[in-house]
C-alpha cells in the first residue's frame, strides 16, 4: 500500500499539487514530499518505489538522508540569482539520473520534491504547478 499523508509543513496547498501530479502521472509519480528550512514530510510514496528500496523503513532512512541536502536549495537559489541576475529568480531544480528524475519546486522559503521517470517531460508539470500556486 502506498504512503499517503496530509501536508503539515508548507503554507501553500501541497495536497492540490500532489493531486494534480497523480492525475497527470498516475503510477509514474514515485514520491512527493513537502519541505522547508527545518522540516520535511513525505506525502506520497508509490508501492513500486517502496518495494524497490526495501520497504517503508528503508525508504524513511533514504528520505532522511536526502533531506539533509535539499534544504541547501534555499542557499543555492541566492547564489544562482547573484551569478545571473538577468535570468530571474530560481524556482525549480531538476536532477536527472539514469533511472529517475528529482524535481524540487520552490515557493518562497518552502518547497515540494517529487520523483518521476527520467524521460518525463517536466515543463508541462511545472507550468501546471505554477498555475496552482499563483
Amino acid at each position: 500500500m502506498p504512503i499517503r499523508r496530509a501536508p503539515t509543513v508548507v503554507s501553500f496547498d501541497a495536497d492540490v499539487l500532489l493531486e494534480s501530479l497523480l492525475e497527470r502521472l498516475g503510477d509514474g509519480l514515485r514520491t512527493f514530499a513537502e519541505y522547508d528550512h527545518g522540516d520535511y514530510q513525505v506525502l506520497y510514496a508509490s508501492d513500486r518505489l517502496l518495494e524497490g528500496v526495501g520497504g517503508e523503513d528503508a525508504f524513511a532512512e533514504l528520505a532522511d538522508r536526502y533531506y539533509n541536502f535539499v534544504h541547501l536549495d534555499f542557499v543555492e537559489r541566492e547564489v544562482f540569482a547573484d551569478l545571473s541576475p538577468a535570468a530571474g529568480a530560481v524556482g525549480t531544480y531538476i536532477t536527472r539520473l539514469d533511472n529517475a528524475m528529482f524535481v524540487r519546486y520552490l515557493v518562497g522559503d518552502e518547497g515540494v520534491f517529487f520523483s518521476v521517470a527520467p524521460d518525463t517531460h517536466a515543463v508541462p508539470l511545472l507550468e501546471r504547478l505554477d498555475e496552482l500556486v499563483s
